[in-house]
């Protein structure tokens, strides 16, 4: 049959069977076109099935439904939100879920600890920490130098997650002392003045022998 249109269902086959659920966004559909289910699956705990048919004015198809679907197992969830900036010797992550469509207590429960991977991208050398939902800080980082990190939400129960992509950040530069600093360039004037006057004192005594030189042959004369 050359389909005109298709009208979409869903049904929560757990905890109990119920009704059929038309899904008036996805019905009256034309052919080639998609519909987005995501938030009819609004309890967690069903197991959904969905079923299509396709008709036209006068006949219809028989109804063709999906497999079994778990909201809490089978959904695959998307990578979480990283913010990474330099703190002096080290890094300030900030971690959260993914941006969502309702189900945002379900999306904090998944995304409340973490795998992180840290890279310093000059020699490649890694390490792994834990973290956890919020404001983390990776402590005794080289100052100055360029670190990525990756970022994996740890789960017991879905393991269909995506982790994030490299986030790069330089740690801050390593602070500048001014004291030692200041008492160096005290030191080198100090130094300059005390040569300056030793010169000065130097070239007068000359000038004073060169004075008495002359006086001196005279009266040996």
């Amino acid at each position: 049959m050359d389909a005109k249109s298709l009208d979409t269902f869903i049904l929560c086959v757990a905890p109990r069977k119920k009704q059929w659920v038309s899904l008036l966004n996805c019905s009256d559909l034309s052919t080639g076109e998609s519909c987005d289910l995501t938030t009819y699956f609004n309890n967690p705990h069903c197991y959904y099935l969905a079923r299509v048919q396709a008709f036209i004015p006068d006949q219809e198809s028989n109804w063709t439904s999906s497999k079994l679907f778990y909201p809490i197992l089978d959904t695959i969830l998307g990578p979480p939100v990283v913010d990474c900036t330099g703190c002096g010797n080290c890094l300030l992550l900030q971690l959260r879920p993914p941006p969502s469509r309702g189900h945002r207590r379900q999306l904090e429960f998944f995304f409340s600890d973490y795998i992180v991977n840290v890279s310093r991208t000059r020699d490649k050398a890694q390490f792994v920490i834990r973290a956890s939902s919020g404001k983390n800080l990776i402590n005794y980082l080289e100052p100055g130098v360029e670190y990525c990190i990756t970022v994996l939400p740890v789960t017991n129960l879905n393991k269909a997650v995506v982790p994030s992509g490299p986030h790069c950040a330089y740690t801050s530069p390593a602070p500048v002392y001014t004291v030692p600093v200041f008492v160096a360039a005290l030191c080198a004037l100090f130094l300059l003045v005390a040569l300056f006057s030793a010169a000065l004192i130097y070239r007068g005594q000359l000038g004073v022998l060169d004075k008495l030189q002359p006086r001196t042959l005279a009266l040996c004369m």
